[in-house]
């Protein structure tokens, strides 16, 4: 029994470090040795092309989001999710995109040259009240009279933006240039304050709380679709270390990932070249500053416009929630970004049965709770089996302790006793092993599913107000460790003294590490311990009462 005990706790344990430390993880994971420029290397051309956001901007808005356009470039340097908020104290809407001093995260697409143009509009608000779509139309003058167009247009109840770039050649001479989006970030640190901060250190959104040691945080950073997988991750310490030129020959998308949301640039039309760039170092005359600067992208082929010509190019920029369906409807392999891992596929099941649950129950904790019993339905026989074992093992406890004593100096007879009093009362002791082995996928994906899925963030249930967040009462920890103590109680006692000591402090351990997990996650594992729990408690009067027939 000892023997598949010890890989059965491995097996767990591991289970456990992976799932509860994944976060933290994520990052050391993929960590390089980066190195970035000296301090004292001053970057005049970061502060040369830092998007200007001028006073006059334009706005565009629906029931979902409002986009801030700049006059400079035409490009959308703010976007509110107007069914989100920041937080559960502050209500203002959550915020894509920011510029702030020293800060700039924004998105842009457009004709090369038009970047620094100042671009007009009749119109400086537009609302889609009524009506399936409504749009905002930007002009600008290049030089020798070649004429910039960029034409906005929002849908009724979608996070979906698109533009209609036009470039017209009204110059004399024949010119070149080429259609591209963007995605630029820049980030200014104070290095009297603070130290020189590394790639994997940029900030996308500086209201969001920082991931520390028993954080659920996913990816976040940027990805891009590939002819090879439709699902590329490309994080910043990547940009640094190995720039990205990659041609995609198949129409795709280029991301940035945050928790729960996502900004994509997707053209529906030709092949891209993907380009990441990466810059860092002191801004000349500001010696305590410390500067990052990056720029990702994707350009079309470079198009030949005679006088008199003009070329036209979409693209739609998705900027909101993670919702694998929308995502899917835009993008070949945008809506992998709502990242199950590689059970995504017992994942996306789970998924579309906890919405189709709540779908009845108006509550995602008690559709975690139902879908939890519902996976332990399903499990039921295999789980059955394994506390058959356990049953009839601790009925054995007796016999077994006098084995122990009477071969204490000869471990070999021992085992040899053990096992032939196995065979004698029909015990598999694999029985109690591999039952609940093949139920770490399941859960494993539920757990996917609970720290991915953007319908928990706010969500309340009974005194935990937010299932993305930890329980501040610390009661749902509590209960798990509760639950694992009243579990350990009924389970046979291992021979093994290092394996007894680590049962009684496992749920001090996972009290401890779910402590400041999602409350969701730890309403999800309180669940499935009572549960257990409960059925173990049956199964083994069962058999206590019946022996194993």
């Amino acid at each position: 029994m000892k023997t598949f005990r010890k890989p059965l706790l491995l097996g767990l344990l591991t289970f456990l470090v992976i799932m509860l430390g994944q976060a933290w993880m994520l990052e050391s994971v993929r960590k390089k040795t980066i190195q970035t420029a000296p301090s004292d290397k001053k970057i005049s051309t970061i502060q040369a092309t830092k998007p200007h956001v001028s006073l006059d901007t334009m706005t565009l808005q629906n029931t979902k989001i409002k986009v801030y356009i700049n006059q400079a470039g035409g490009s959308i340097y703010k976007a509110e999710l107007l069914d989100y908020a920041n937080s559960l104290k502050d209500k203002k809407p959550f915020t894509l995109f920011e510029h702030t001093k020293g800060h700039l995260y924004g998105a842009s697409t457009g004709f090369l040259g038009d970047e620094s143009l100042k671009f007009t509009s009749d119109q400086s608000t537009v609302t889609l009240d009524e009506g399936e779509n409504a749009s905002i139309l930007l002009k600008a003058k290049g030089k020798d009279g070649v004429r910039y167009e960029k034409k906005y247009t929002i849908q009724k109840d979608r996070y979906n933006i698109e533009i209609t770039s036009t470039i017209h050649n009204q110059s004399k001479n024949t010119m070149t240039s080429t259609h591209y989006t963007r995605f630029l970030g820049l980030q200014d640190t104070d290095l009297n304050t603070k130290p020189q901060p590394k790639p994997k250190d940029f900030i996308l959104d500086t209201n969001q709380p920082k991931a520390g040691f028993t954080s659920f945080n996913t990816y976040q950073g940027p990805c891009y679709y590939s002819d090879n997988q439709p699902y590329v991750k490309r994080p910043f310490t990547e940009f640094a270390n190995k720039p990205l030129t990659e041609t995609v020959e198949h129409p795709g998308w280029i991301a940035i990932q945050q928790r729960y949301f996502i900004s994509a640039w997707v053209t529906p039309d030709g092949n891209r070249d993907i380009h990441t760039q990466w810059q860092s170092g002191g801004v000349a005359g500001q010696d305590n500053l410390f500067r990052q600067h990056f720029n990702f992208e994707s350009k079309a082929p470079q198009v030949t416009l005679k006088p008199g010509a003009k070329q036209t190019q979409k693209a739609i920029l998705y900027a909101g929630p993670e919702i694998a369906s929308s995502l899917d409807e835009l993008a070949t392999g945008l809506g992998f970004t709502v990242d199950y891992g590689w059970l995504w596929f017992i994942s996306d099941l789970i998924f579309q049965t906890l919405v189709f649950i709540n779908s009845y129950l108006h509550s995602w904790g008690l559709s975690i709770v139902m879908t939890t019993l519902l996976i332990k339905i399903l499990f039921y026989k295999l789980s059955e089996t394994s506390y058959r074992t356990m049953a009839l093992q601790k009925k054995l406890q007796p016999r077994v302790e006098l084995l122990q004593k009477q071969y204490a100096d000869d471990a070999e007879k021992r085992s040899q006793a053990m096992l032939e009093l196995y065979r004698k009362e029909n015990i598999n002791p694999v029985g109690g092993c591999l039952p609940s082995l093949l139920q770490i996928p399941f859960f494993a994906a539920l757990y996917y599913v609970l720290i991915e899925s953007v319908y928990l963030r706010h969500s309340a249930f009974l005194w935990v107000p937010d299932l993305a967040s930890h329980d501040p009462f610390f009661i749902l920890p509590v209960l798990v460790g509760a639950a694992m103590v009243a579990t350990n109680q009924m389970s046979p006692k291992s021979q093994d003294p290092a394996q007894a000591q680590v049962m009684m402090i496992m749920p001090v351990v996972f009290t401890g590490m779910f402590a400041f997990a999602p409350a969701g996650l730890v309403l999800y594992w309180f669940t499935n311990t009572v549960l257990s729990a409960i059925q173990q408690w049956y199964i083994s009067r069962k058999y206590e009462k019946h022996g194993s027939h």
